[in-house]
C-alpha cells in the first residue's frame, strides 16, 4: 500500500507499453514487408541510426519467442539467414493488445474503468453514448426475460 505521502507516478503509454522502442521499430519494418531479414531490417534502421546486427538480432529473436514474428532459415551469401514475417496483422496486434487490455481493466477496475469510458463518450461523442445506452437496453430486457 502507498503511503499519504508517497506519490505513485504512472505514466499510461509506459504502463500499457506491451513492445519496446526498439521492438516496436522493427515490428513496423516487419509488417512493411512480406518477409524481411535480419540484414535487411540492420539496413533500414541503420538509415536512422548506428545500431549493431547483434542488437537487431537478438530482438528479432526476443519477437519471435514472443509469437509476433515467424522465422524460417535458408543459406544466404553470408552463411545462415534467417528471414522474419509477422505472425499476425499489425490490426489484430492492435485489436488483441486492446481486448486484453480492457478485459483486465474491466475484471480489476470495472466500475472506475465503466465510468471513465462513459465519462470520455459524454465529452468527446455523446451520439456513440446514446448507441450504447440502447444496447444497454437491448441486453438488459435480454437478460430480464430469463
Amino acid at each position: 500500500m502507498i503511503g499519504k505521502n508517497k506519490k505513485m507516478s504512472l505514466n499510461a503509454s509506459e504502463l500499457l507499453e506491451v513492445l519496446g522502442p526498439l521492438e516496436k521499430e522493427i515490428m513496423e519494418i516487419v509488417w512493411n514487408r512480406t518477409e524481411t531479414s535480419t540484414h535487411d531490417v540492420l539496413e533500414e534502421l541503420r538509415q536512422k541510426r548506428d545500431i549493431a546486427m547483434t542488437t537487431v538480432s537478438s530482438t528479432l529473436n526476443r519477437l519471435h519467442d514472443k509469437n509476433l514474428l515467424k522465422r524460417r532459415t535458408d543459406k544466404g551469401v553470408r552463411g545462415l539467414c534467417y528471414y522474419y514475417s509477422p505472425l499476425l496483422k499489425k490490426e489484430e496486434f492492435e485489436n488483441m493488445i486492446t481486448f486484453r487490455v480492457m478485459d483486465k481493466l474491466l475484471k480489476d477496475f470495472r466500475e472506475p474503468t465503466t465510468a471513465y469510458f462513459i465519462e470520455e463518450l459524454v465529452k468527446s461523442d455523446p451520439g456513440k453514448l446514446q448507441e450504447l445506452r440502447k444496447k444497454i437496453e437491448e441486453s438488459l430486457k435480454g437478460y430480464e426475460s430469463r
